[in-house]
């Protein structure tokens, strides 16, 4: 569970460094910007609301986000490399909404099928008709061949 919102968050801090990285390679206007913060916060949406359980799934675009937006910062105080579409309301926009459609896609995900450990042993042995082993006198299941505690051999009376 922590690899997949660790891997979520990261995926979501990529998608949202995007413009950045793009406007380095090449010059770019803030429309194409635009369109490429829209794309990575989708993107980030569906991919944590998929992958992320369905308690928080909206963390990962927020972590991703704010993430992108500090490296932004700092890149700006350091190397005077920054991208002003991060401290737009547009990309305040874009992380709002990449973390509202992760948690839809989140709480709308099929809801897994209960684990052996949630459905309990207990419930499961009550069903099981038991009989006494005859070695050590502890209660098994009954049509055991051998013992699951001691091992001995269950001998079928007829």
């Amino acid at each position: 569970m922590v690899h997949r919102f660790f891997s979520t968050s990261l995926t979501s801090y990529i998608l949202f460094l995007l413009p950045l990285l793009l406007s380095q390679v090449g010059q770019i206007d803030l429309y194409i910007s635009l369109i490429i913060l829209g794309f990575s916060a989708i993107l980030a949406a569906v991919i944590s609301g998929l992958l992320t359980p369905r308690v928080y799934p909206f963390a990962p675009p927020l972590i991703g986000s704010l993430a992108a937006f500090a490296t932004n910062h700092l890149l700006g105080a350091f190397l005077t490399i920054s991208l002003p579409l991060y401290f737009s309301w547009q990309y305040l926009l874009a992380v709002i909404l990449a973390s509202l459609l992760a948690a839809v896609i989140g709480k709308t995900k099929r809801k897994p099928s209960p684990r052996v450990e949630e459905v309990g042993m207990v419930e499961r042995l009550e069903e099981v008709e038991l009989i006494t082993c005859p070695s050590c006198g502890q209660q098994i299941p009954l049509g055991s061949i051998y013992c699951p505690l001691c091992g001995a051999r269950i001998v079928e009376e007829r």
